[in-house]
């Protein structure tokens, strides 16, 4: 029976992608704010307000699944917009150093919880449409990490204290938590599993877990070292921010049209992959040939673009049901935060004593290689499995 992707559920997917990245990408525009406010905590310590999310994504996300099995889906991801929706309010009482702490590991648990039921809904309800529905959602959350970026300083302003700015993005939060709650959820019918593909199962997930390592790893190393590449290079602070913007913008709209992409490779994912790892190295290329840093950075839009909503939509793709589009994408997603998010701190330490635009260029190089190699292995795998 066909599914039809009607607009509630793809304004839910908007409402829930839109809220998963502001309580993480919020604290960039005031971490020189709070670093002067907490003088005595140092810049390691405003890091762990975006690191401690992150690390829970990575360690909380598989254990989801043991808490959707008790409670259920919809109300395992309820609980994870509560504890997102109360660690972006607690923020406003910004004066003790603890409290922000602890909102930190309230945003990173609440979004570990949501993911993967993500996951599981489009499963359920937009298993025939599950591209678009991927699509929408991936592009919302990138929506939501750019109006975070761009805003939180001005609402800081506006509020006269740092926490007014990232307790602004509590509200949204509430906004999505308010619609979920509204949503009834059909009783998932018990699916009959597919026996004796165990082993080729483990391998595909292996392939997914480092495909998604390898796109997050090449995603945060460029949002967190391209400035300073740019800068090292000549380019003003306003030309290598707005340079950072566009690629992030432009990875968005990308996203949105993630389908599109899809269909012209045939509707094969594992293409779509490969693509999207040529795209990186040619970016890589022409920037080592002197080609305007534009068309590097537009390429790199594309191929983050179309990245991440491949690794989101790819563990939906090949469960056979809900409950297991859960827990793989649980899995999945553990690997691919706990190692994508090592890789800006590594691309740090190799540009330590090295021109940054060469040390740089050459991480992401070696890392679209790897991508490519496994683009190859999951589609030679997907090919022998079919």
């Amino acid at each position: 029976m066909k599914i039809s992707l009607k607009f509630p559920v793809l304004f839910l997917l908007i409402l829930a992608g839109f809220c998963l990245r502001p309580g993480i990408s919020s604290i960039a525009p005031l971490a020189e704010t709070l670093q002067r406010q907490f003088y005595d905590v140092g810049a390691a310590g405003i890091g762990l307000l975006t690191s401690i999310p992150v690390v829970c994504m990575g360690v909380i996300s598989p254990l989801a699944f043991l808490l959707e099995k008790r409670v259920g889906l919809k109300q395992t991801l309820m609980i994870g917009l509560v504890l997102v929706f109360f660690g972006e309010l607690l923020r406003w009482f910004d004066s003790w150093f603890g409290l922000l702490l602890l909102t930190a590991v309230l945003v990173g648990v609440g979004d570990a919880l949501i993911r993967p039921m993500i996951s599981g809904f489009i499963k359920l309800r937009c298993a025939d449409r599950g591209r678009l529905a991927v699509s929408v959602y991936a592009a919302s959350m990138g929506a939501g990490a750019g109006a975070a970026t761009l805003s939180t300083a001005s609402l800081a302003d506006i509020s006269g204290h740092p926490g007014g700015g990232l307790a602004f993005w509590a509200l949204p939060t509430l906004l999505a938590l308010i619609c979920w709650s509204l949503f009834s959820l059909p009783v998932q019918r018990e699916q009959q599993q597919v026996v004796n593909k165990g082993q080729s199962m483990f391998w595909l997930a292996a392939g997914l877990s480092l495909f998604f390592a390898l796109q997050a790893g090449i995603n945060y190393t460029l949002i967190a070292w391209l400035p300073t590449w740019l800068r090292y290079d000549g380019y003003s602070a306003s030309t290598a921010d707005s340079l950072t913007t566009l690629l992030i913008v432009f990875s968005t709209l990308v996203s949105l049209f993630y389908p599109l992409f899809v269909r012209l490779f045939s509707g094969r994912e594992y293409f779509t992959m490969l693509a999207a790892a040529i795209a990186t190295m040619m970016a890589a290329a022409f920037y080592a040939v002197g080609v305007p840093v534009v068309v590097p950075v537009l390429l790199m839009g594309i191929a983050i673009g179309l990245c991440f909503p491949l690794a989101l939509h790819l563990p939906v793709a090949i469960s056979p049901d809900a409950a297991s589009a859960v827990r793989l994408s649980g899995w999945v997603q553990t690997v691919g935060y706990l190692a994508g998010g090592l890789l800006p701190s590594i691309a740090g330490m190799a540009m330590t004593g090295r021109p940054p635009s060469a040390a740089l260029a050459a991480i992401v190089l070696v890392l679209a290689v790897f991508l490519a190699l496994t683009s190859l292995a999951f589609g030679f795998s997907r090919i022998r499995h079919q």
